[in-house]
């Protein structure tokens, strides 16, 4: 019973903590860069973020669903938040970090690179899943 209780709170703890990473940075890219966004407060988007992962994920854990189904949900999840997240940290480190903080060319070679690679992702998983290839 020990080996579960540390099991399930192990578990438990690394979903909060992707809940609310998830839920952070979220909040703070809509509030950022979109001017409607910051007529609510900060804390509104994160709930907003946070209530819809929570609903999302129990939505998905009422039904039967096969595990492998669940991880590459997640793994399509999880690229299209770095296909958001990657050009905008680089807008943002390009546009409001001083002149000597900015990253330097090699940094933002791979870091456009990396935003590539995302949005092909991104873009080849929504396809695929509108074709049903996936």
């Amino acid at each position: 019973y020990l080996f579960l209780v540390v099991a399930f709170a192990t578990l438990f703890s690394t979903q909060l903590a992707i809940v609310d990473g998830m839920a952070r940075t979220l909040s703070d890219i809509v509030y950022v860069n979109f001017e409607k966004a910051q007529k609510r407060s900060l804390s509104f988007w994160y709930m907003v973020f946070a209530v819809v992962w929570i609903v999302a994920g129990c939505f998905l854990a009422t039904f039967n669903i096969p595990p492998l189904v669940l991880l590459i949900s997640n793994a399509c999840f999880g690229g299209l938040a770095m296909a958001v997240y990657c050009p905008l940290t680089l807008i943002i480190n390009r546009r409001y970090l001083p002149q000597g903080a900015r990253p330097g060319i090699i940094s933002t070679v791979f870091l456009s690179l990396a935003s590539l690679v995302y949005i092909f992702f991104t873009l080849y998983a929504v396809t695929a899943f509108m074709f049903e290839r996936i």
